[in-house]
């Protein structure tokens, strides 16, 4: 069994150094040593299959960024995963262009989740 959780350790490390080197962030550590739960990267807190979605389908940090603080400002309002907040914002700049208001975005969202 120990052999299966290095392996895994070392999946989980490996994902976070081409994320942050990839993006040139700074990885602080697993929160409470719990390698693929929560990590610290610069001064953001990712969980591991945040990261690893954003590696594997090579999600902007530009995005990531944007979806991370829109869950911090709206997090009792709306909730929504970085797979799904990255597929309606490539669905928005795909019908409104690469120039099209972020704020307006995601205003939009909370808009959708209120009305339902």
């Amino acid at each position: 069994m120990s052999k299966l959780k290095n392996k895994y350790n070392k999946i989980c490390n490996k994902y976070v150094e081409i994320f942050c080197k990839k993006n040139k962030l700074y990885f602080k550590g697993w929160i409470g040593d719990n390698i693929g739960g929560v990590s610290g990267i610069n001064d953001y807190f990712f969980d591991f299959d945040d990261i690893k979605y954003a590696v594997d389908n090579e999600i902007k940090f530009s995005w990531v960024s944007d979806w991370y603080y829109f869950e911090m400002d709206f997090h009792k309002t709306a909730h929504y995963n970085i797979d799904d907040y990255c597929i309606l914002r490539r669905d928005a700049e795909y019908k409104f262009g690469f120039g099209f208001d972020n704020h307006k975005f995601e205003k939009e969202l909370l808009n959708k989740l209120i009305s339902k």
